[in-house]
């Protein structure tokens, strides 16, 4: 692998998404309204191959008992845990209308908790909002059913209980291990803690463990982060989620003001009023369908399959894409990218950079700087 030189990181010292979806949720409009919602609904039902099509869920649980200073979540703090039962009521609600929408029983195949803190939930909670879903959709075998886990708030038990509900996917928020580190974010648990929660889960049969980190965090070195990775090194995760830091305050404080008093209230008056609760969404056009799965190629696989795509989408990738290839020229230059007749390849060098990779095929972000738009809103990519 090449040596990454000042120069590089000077030029990708940029804010980007982080492509956890595409189009990314700053896109979403309030235009979308819940009648624009029930005719996208529509649409699966009235065939057109859509209504085989298996669902992703997500459900947000938004309680925590404290706060860790680096969360941008949509969050409500609270050690009241009696006030999660009227949200499960209202959730159900939720369900109810989509299932009346597209009918009970629709296969799903990825099911995901996350918040917030999903294990804020008691035993019997967990139990009866699984017991709810399992009665409006038909979960399919081998699918993937996921769910982040505090490690402060589950012992080995509450893991076998997730596991008898039907998750065979963990998420463990790590974030560091260093004490100081954990100390200035304000979530401390010790590394031995975790340690044997994973150890748990192996000897319980989840199929899947995943360790969120974070770099760039308050307190944080190199040296004390190295130490940090040798820890997951010897843990072994299936699976790694290492995010950025965004230190973005003057962005995060008032959004907690508006998020934790003002969406739980239009959450409910939306249901009581029988409405999808919808305030902003967007509907994909043909292009946001085939750049999200480029873009979801390039991040997840690191690489994409000319033959096989254009086979897909039925396109010619170098001529749909070929301004974007001419952008990519000097990160191929710089070893960033392998770009040959079969296929887009990120490097291992690449992989440092590949949000920065993915932004060339971002059709929106492009607009963006064409207008001079300010991209503020993001984090730093590297």
């Amino acid at each position: 692998m090449s040596l990454i030189t000042p120069e590089l990181l000077t030029r990708f010292d940029v804010a980007g998404p982080r492509y956890t979806s595409y189009p990314t949720a700053d896109r979403f409009v309030e235009a979308f309204s819940p009648s624009d919602l029930r005719q996208a609904l529509d649409l699966r039902t009235q065939g057109l191959g859509q209504k085989s099509r298996p669902l992703s869920i997500y459900i947000h649980i938004p309680f925590c008992e404290s706060l860790c200073y680096y969360c941008a979540c949509n969050k409500i703090i609270t050690k009241h845990h009696e006030n999660a039962q009227p949200y499960l009521l209202y959730l159900a609600k939720e369900v109810a209308l989509y299932t009346n929408a597209i009918g009970l029983g629709q296969s799903v195949s990825q099911l995901h908790f996350g918040g917030g803190t999903p294990t804020f939930l008691s035993d019997s909670e967990l139990s009866d909002l699984m017991a709810m879903l399992k009665g409006s959709f038909s979960f399919a075998a081998g699918g993937e059913y996921s769910v982040e886990v505090d490690p402060r708030t589950v012992n080995a038990d509450r893991l076998q209980l997730l596991f008898d509900l039907g998750f065979n996917r963990l998420s463990f928020g790590v974030q560091d291990f260093d004490p100081d580190v954990q100390k200035a974010v304000h979530r401390i648990q010790p590394a031995e803690q975790v340690f044997d929660l994973v150890a748990s889960a192996r000897s319980i049969g989840f199929e899947s463990v995943n360790v969120d980190l974070i770099y760039g965090l308050p307190k944080q070195t190199p040296d004390s982060f190295d130490a940090t990775m040798k820890q997951i090194n010897v843990l072994r995760p299936d699976r790694i989620a290492l995010y950025a830091y965004a230190h973005l305050p003057e962005r995060f404080k008032p959004q907690r003001r508006i998020l934790a008093a003002k969406t739980m209230d239009e959450y409910v008056d939306m249901l009581d009023q029988g409405q999808l609760p919808i305030v902003k969404g967007l509907a994909l056009s043909r292009d946001d369908q085939i750049r999200r799965a480029w873009i979801m190629a390039i991040m997840c696989q690191g690489h994409v399959q000319f033959d096989a795509f254009n086979e897909a989408w039925l396109i010619d990738a170098h001529t749909y894409f070929s301004a974007e290839f001419k952008q990519l020229e000097s990160m191929q230059t710089q070893g960033l990218v392998e770009l040959s007749k079969q296929g887009l390849q990120v490097t291992p060098m690449g992989w440092f950079f590949v949000r920065g990779v993915a932004m060339v095929f971002d059709k929106y972000l492009q607009a963006d700087r064409y207008r001079h738009r300010n991209g503020n809103r993001f984090s730093k990519i590297i």
